[in-house]
C-alpha cells in the first residue's frame, strides 16, 4: 500500500503545461543629415560728384574819337575835347555742369556645408506566457479524500 501512494503521489505532483511566446524585434535606423548654407553679401558704394560752373564775363568797350577840338565833352566825370563818344556792352554768360557718378559692386559668395549622420537602434523583446487554469490542486482533493475513506475502511487490514 505504500507503494501505491508513492506512486500517486509523484504522479500528482507533476508539472502543467504553459505555452510561451517569446519575441525579440531590433529596429536599426541610420540617416545622414546635410545641410548646405548658402551667403551672399553685396556692397555697393555710389559715389556722386557734381560740378557747377557759371562764368559771366562784362567787356565795355568805350571808343572816343576827335570831331572838333573847340569843343568839350564830359563822360561819367571825364571831360574830353572835339570827340566822339562809342559805347559797346558786352556780356558773356556760360554754364559748365558735370555731373560724374561711379559707382562701385562688391559681391562676396560663400558656401558651407554641413554632413551629420545618426545611427539608432532599438531592441525591442517582448514574452507572452499563456497559462491554462490549473485544477491539479481539485484533483489532489478529491483523490486525497477517496484515499482516506478507503483506508478508513480497510484499517483493520492496515494495522
Amino acid at each position: 500500500m505504500k507503494k501505491y501512494i508513492l506512486i500517486l503521489l509523484l504522479i500528482l505532483s507533476s508539472c502543467g503545461a504553459r505555452k510561451v511566446n517569446k519575441s525579440d524585434t531590433k529596429i536599426t535606423k541610420d540617416s545622414i543629415v546635410e545641410k548646405l548654407v548658402e551667403v551672399v553679401k553685396e556692397e555697393t558704394k555710389e559715389e556722386k560728384d557734381s560740378t557747377n560752373l557759371i562764368v559771366v564775363i562784362e567787356d565795355e568797350e568805350i571808343i572816343v574819337s576827335p570831331i572838333d577840338t573847340t569843343k568839350e565833352m564830359v563822360v561819367n566825370g571825364k571831360s574830353y575835347k572835339n570827340a566822339v563818344l562809342k559805347s559797346k556792352k558786352k556780356k558773356t554768360n556760360s554754364l559748365y555742369t558735370n555731373n560724374k557718378t561711379a559707382t562701385e559692386t562688391k559681391r562676396m559668395d560663400s558656401i558651407a556645408a554641413f554632413k551629420a549622420s545618426t545611427e539608432e537602434e532599438i531592441v525591442a523583446s517582448t514574452k507572452y506566457i499563456d497559462k491554462k487554469q490549473d485544477y491539479s490542486f481539485w484533483v489532489i482533493l478529491i483523490i486525497l479524500i477517496i484515499i482516506l475513506i478507503t483506508a478508513w475502511q480497510n484499517r483493520p487490514r492496515l494495522l
